[in-house]
């Protein structure tokens, strides 16, 4: 995830300021009606809701390296956020109005977008499968909504994405993650490491985080209890 977010940065910023193709772009998503402003608002902000709702869930669950890697994509979005803008129109861009997202925000890129995002993939991997899949969506759905209302170029705000991405990959390769399912041979192998030896191994039927069936076990009890 790191090295594609990071060369289709570098393309976006190459592809300032905006082509006529991009300028047409955005005239044809100014001409959204307005009275649909008020929901690609809504997922727009939606976007920060989820990531804040994810470090609170992390923080209240005393997941406390979760809501680090949150804080740490979030630090290092911003920054390649605000190199983003100094490349791209050549003076550094006034750090709060970035932050904040107000109306005097660099519109390359959407260093709020940018964030949200960044937390959101951050977190990502620690989650259940239908989280992850919603959270997907939020940032999907939120980058529309962002890209129609938050005043940055189209490709501002698709650079916003990139830059999320590859803040939080670079974090969870630094970190690490629970993301991941084991295959059959490594639980089989760690269940021997605790002497437990079984007939019968596979992905439960209806698995969504690494769950699996186990039949035909024969280990003295302590060491089932160990595995369990």
């Amino acid at each position: 995830m790191l090295v594609p977010a990071l060369l289709g940065l570098l393309l976006a910023v190459a592809a300032y300021p905006p082509s006529s193709f991009e300028r047409s772009l955005e005239r044809f998503l100014a001409s959204v009606p307005s009275w649909l402003d008020p929901a690609w608002g809504f997922l727009s902000d939606g976007l920060w809701l989820w990531a804040v709702l994810l470090v609170v869930v992390a923080l209240l669950s005393r997941r406390l390296v979760v809501a680090g890697e949150a804080l740490a994509a979030v630090v290092l979005a911003g920054l390649l956020g605000i190199v983003a803008a100094r490349l791209t129109i050549g003076e550094w861009p006034d750090l709060w109005a970035a932050i904040a997202g107000t109306s005097s925000a660099p519109r390359f890129p959407n260093v709020r977008v940018a964030e949200a995002t960044a937390v959101i993939v951050a977190v990502s991997p620690h989650l259940v499968r239908p989280l992850r899949r919603f959270g997907r969506w939020v940032v999907i759905l939120g980058t529309v909504g962002a890209a129609i209302v938050g005043g940055g170029t189209p490709i501002g705000t698709l650079a916003a994405v990139l830059i999320g991405v590859a803040a939080a990959a670079a974090v969870n390769l630094a970190l690490g993650t629970s993301a991941g399912r084991p295959g059959l041979e490594d639980v089989r192998a760690g269940l021997a490491q605790l002497g437990v030896r079984v007939s019968e191994l596979a992905a439960a039927r209806r698995q969504i985080a690494g769950v699996f069936h186990v039949s035909g076990v024969d280990a003295p009890a302590y060491s089932l209890a160990r595995a369990l």
